[in-house]
């Protein structure tokens, strides 16, 4: 049977019809459980997967097993040296800590020395992952930037207290206790030591003074090759994370290359000269107009060169005067090259933008794939010549998270038609793309299946939207099983399910707020203008007078002055598709697109303006 099978796919529920020559065939709907905890996202909307909590449980199983493992291997190493402690010796918690300071100014036994060694095993510290910490949600990175900062106070305690070591810093903790009198527990310091967060670097520093110093007693046996052993190879060992690249989506024009990251040059430039060619700007003797090629030019440069630009930067950098304006619907702040603006105030303005293209690419490339902050500060001492501040400036630098919509192999091919003033549709067909399929324009339509087969790999990572592909992959198949193939699928995607989860959230919040306004209109149009149950249109238009009359936020303020036989009359000549026409007038900036004429207020809301 031929038919056109039409989806309409949103976060829990898929509406579908088929139909034939304007004839309704057959129609339902499919509804299924969020793919998220459904308590969590009912009364939040916060998205947490259903497997969260065992994937911390597994999380917290492996670290621990990964630290018997390290554990183990010491023993072993320990007692081949001879340095395993008998399980007879025992030390209070003080008397661990005394031997880690004694053992920094005198010889210690073998034994001892182990097992200072085996209390180092227990923890090893936070040691900084580069890519980790660019690619972290706002509120990891406000964590984690907390944490370092509680580091950097104990750095700062240990060298001010003259300590050499973080366990002598430890120690005297230990002694102030005769400070305090009856104090509660004499094996316990007077501040508390767990639970503080600790640089892996600062305990490496202590293993090693440990070391040079016992080592002057017993060469034969501290020797180089153990120390990699014990250090390197099991101490402070840490496995190179995964690759991840399989993850990365392919380009939708060059399928066999991936998207570039956001953070290149290539899809900067790319970003700029799209949101460029798209401006349209209306003044003294210009109506929504397109930019000029030096106009261009000049924003680009500007673009190019800070992190973000305001609508009224751009204005004053075109050299304009405040009496012309870009077309409404552009944020308040938007993304230039973030990456030149970065990199530029780690070396200075003037020494980043004279260096040549392949010495930037160079700068971004190694701070793009570095995997430890460590490494790339003596990375860019050593290998770049940056003196010690620019290159804790330079490892310290975030870029840009995510990737881009396209492969670098195609903004190759696409920019060059966006500097000449062509848009991203247009350019994308000058290039050799299909910007968008279109059956009709094309000539050709693609063949369909006869069942959806999801590949292996094919994995969104994201609960939400991957139940909701899977359930429509279930449906399809069925419907398909049942009346045949289709000859055309017409799919529509809720807005909600093709944005990331940030965005999602905040339109929540933002529908959420626009519900508890209107709950206010309602009670307001009850209790003052006599309607008994306003409908929902009643609504609409009053949020349309008032939007027109006062300041929506003020609403509440002005209760006490508002004429409502006013809004009794604007009623009668509104209709409720009037809000979606008075938000499109402020768009055009009050002026016909078709005409180039000014269209008043009363004028708009008439038959003639449609």
């Amino acid at each position: 049977m031929s038919y056109i099978l039409g989806l309409d796919i949103g976060s829990n529920s898929i509406g579908w019809a088929l139909t034939k020559e304007e004839s309704i065939l057959d129609l339902g709907v499919r509804i299924f459980p969020v793919g998220v905890k459904e308590d969590s996202y009912n009364k939040s909307g916060t998205e947490e997967s259903k497997n969260s909590s065992r994937r911390s449980a597994r999380g917290i199983r492996r670290l621990y097993d990964r630290y018997k493992i390290r554990r183990r291997q010491l023993k072993k190493l320990l007692l081949t040296l001879d340095m395993l402690p008998p399980e007879t010796m025992q030390f209070t918690s003080f008397r661990l800590y005394e031997l880690r300071k004694r053992a920094l100014d005198e010889k210690i036994s073998l034994q001892e020395f182990g097992r200072v060694i085996l209390l180092l095993n227990q923890r090893r510290g936070f040691k900084s992952n580069k890519k980790g910490e660019s690619k972290s949600a706002s509120e990891t990175a406000k964590e984690l930037e907390g944490i370092k900062l509680q580091m950097a106070e104990l750095e700062s305690e240990i060298k001010d207290s003259n300590c050499r070591t973080i366990g002598e810093y430890f120690y005297s903790l230990f002694l102030k206790q005769v400070e305090h009198e009856n104090w509660r527990n004499p094996d316990e310091p007077i501040e508390r030591i767990r639970k503080r967060f600790v640089f892996r670097k600062t305990y490496e520093h202590e293993f090693d003074e440990l070391w040079k110093a016992q080592k002057q007693y017993y060469p034969g046996i501290l020797t180089d090759e153990n120390y990699t052993k014990i250090k390197d190879n099991c101490l402070y060992y840490q496995r190179p994370l995964k690759s991840q690249k399989h993850l990365v989506s392919k380009c939708r024009f060059e399928p066999k290359k991936r998207v570039a990251p956001k953070s290149s040059f290539e899809f900067q430039e790319f970003r700029i000269w799209q949101f460029i060619n798209n401006l349209r700007i209306t003044g003294p003797g210009r109506n929504l107009d397109l930019l000029t090629k030096d106009e261009r030019n000049t924003l680009f440069n500007e673009f190019n060169r800070n992190e973000d630009l305001s609508p009224a930067k751009m204005i004053k950098a075109l050299g304009m005067s405040k009496h012309f304006s870009f077309q409404n619907g552009i944020a308040p702040k938007v993304k230039g090259n973030t990456t030149n603006s970065r990199l530029s105030k780690v070396l200075g303005e003037d020494a980043y933008f004279a260096l040549s293209h392949e010495e930037k690419f160079k700068l971004w490339h190694v701070l793009y794939f570095a995997e430890d902050e460590d490494w790339l500060l003596d990375y860019a001492v050593n290998k770049l010549n940056f003196n010690h501040e620019t290159a804790g400036k330079y490892a310290k630098t975030n870029l840009e998270a995510d990737y881009g919509s396209i492969s670098t192999k195609a903004i190759h091919k696409i920019i060059p038609f966006m500097q000449d003033g062509y848009d991203y549709a247009e350019a994308c067909e000058l290039a050799g793309y299909h910007h968008s399929f279109d059956e009709d324009k094309d000539g050709k339509e693609r063949e369909l299946l006869d069942k959806i087969i999801r590949e292996k790999d094919d994995d969104r990572r994201n609960p939400l939207v991957e139940q909701a592909i899977s359930e429509t992959v279930r449906l399809v198949n069925e419907i398909i099983a049942e009346n045949g193939k289709p000859s055309k699928i017409r799919v529509e995607f809720a807005r909600q399910l093709k944005m990331p989860k940030d965005k999602r959230e905040k339109l929540k919040s933002r529908n959420d707020e626009k519900e508890k306004s209107r709950d206010s209109y309602r009670d307001f149009l009850v209790k003052s203008a006599g309607l008994s149950n306003p409908s929902r249109a009643d609504i609409i238009k009053f949020e349309l007078w008032l939007e027109m009359e006062f300041d929506l936020k003020d609403f509440d303020k002005k209760k006490g002055s508002i004429d409502i036989s006013e809004f009794r009359k604007f009623t009668k000549n509104v209709k409720t598709g009037d809000a979606s026409k008075y938000k499109l007038w402020l768009e055009c900036g009050r002026i016909s697109p078709y005409t180039g004429k000014v269209i008043g207020l009363s004028e708009l809301f008439s038959p003639e303006i449609e």
